[in-house]
Parts: structure tokens; C-alpha cells; sequence
């Protein structure tokens, strides 16, 4: 059974060439696969197409808000991967 990410989840690629990149899911693809863009490389207008069993999620659901534009998402994934670098760091 696949995981099933919520609109503004906050994931990390774990396979791929991308693998260790932060996204967050924007939406679904109709062939059952997930939306994610990072602000950056994969722009809100171009997300990139995953498989959800190729993403781990590790933050919160970002806000609307954090979501509309790609400076926005790029600092919200950035103060994502942040507290979980620092969380694994002790």
C-alpha cells in the first residue's frame, strides 16, 4: 500500500537522481503519482512527478500561504530541513 501525502507536506526524495532534496507535494498527477516542487529546480508552475514510495515525509503541512509563491516554499523547505538537520544532530 502506497502513503498517501497530504497538499503541503514537507518530503524528502529517498530514490532517484534528486535523492536528499527537500520538496513539498502541491498535488496529485492523475496516474496516481505525487506533485512536488521545490521552489528552486522544480517551480510551483513545473513540479516534478514522484512516486510516493520514492518520498519520506519528515516535516509539518506547510500553510497556504507558504505555498503560493516559489521564494515562499524555497524558505519554508530551507527552515524544514534546517530543524530536521538539526533534530538528527541532537
Amino acid at each position: 500500500m502506497e502513503p498517501v501525502y497530504e497538499v503541503g507536506s514537507v518530503v524528502i526524495s529517498a530514490a532517484g537522481k534528486d535523492r536528499g532534496i527537500y520538496y513539498a507535494v502541491v498535488g496529485a498527477a492523475p496516474d496516481g503519482r505525487v506533485l512536488c516542487s521545490d521552489g528552486r529546480k522544480r517551480r510551483l508552475n513545473n513540479p516534478k512527478r514522484k512516486n510516493a514510495r520514492h518520498l519520506l515525509a519528515v516535516g509539518p503541512v506547510l500553510t497556504p500561504e507558504r505555498r503560493v509563491a516559489n521564494r515562499a516554499l524555497r524558505r519554508a523547505l530551507r527552515q524544514a530541513a534546517l530543524s530536521e538537520e538539526g533534530i538528527s544532530r541532537g
